[in-house]
């Protein structure tokens, strides 16, 4: 199986087991592309745009804070199937500055903002549940978003 087909089919078994296999995980925070490692909750892919990163399967508490915050990144990164839950001051995402980044099949709970997409033009939204947020996606200058 090539690389870029595994890191497909991680998504897609990782998407379908839904929230309840997620695994909790501290928030996540990924400033440039050198932050995109094991601790950081990466899980597979080399970043490329047929074998992106990606970071999948985790249960995270935003709190007031942000649950996965990506900045200045230009490798692909996709990130599914996680749950992020916090209170009405958090952010389940936040994405900016990192136009090649994917964001599917995620549930968010509870949040201020589900997703928020600054100076990030074509990020992928794809399949996300949002239940009790005050905002499901907010953006920015982001066009195509």
């Amino acid at each position: 199986m090539r690389a870029g087909s595994l890191a497909v089919f991680l998504v897609l078994v990782l998407a379908l087991a839904g929230p309840c296999s997620a695994e909790p995980h501290a928030p996540i925070v990924i400033a440039s592309d050198a932050d995109l490692t094991a601790e950081n909750g990466v899980v597979g892919g080399s970043g490329t745009h047929d074998d992106p990163y990606i970071i999948a399967g985790w249960e995270i508490d935003a709190g007031d804070g942000t649950g996965i915050s990506i900045s200045g990144v230009t490798a692909h990164v996709v990130i599914a199937g996680c749950l992020l839950r916090g209170t009405p001051r958090g952010t389940g995402i936040t994405i900016a500055t990192s136009p090649n980044t994917a964001v599917r099949d995620c549930s968010f709970f509870g949040l201020g903002t589900g997703i928020f997409v600054y100076e990030s033009p074509g990020v992928i939204m794809e399949g996300n549940r949002f239940e009790r947020c005050w905002n499901g996606i907010e953006g920015t200058q982001s066009p195509g978003l």
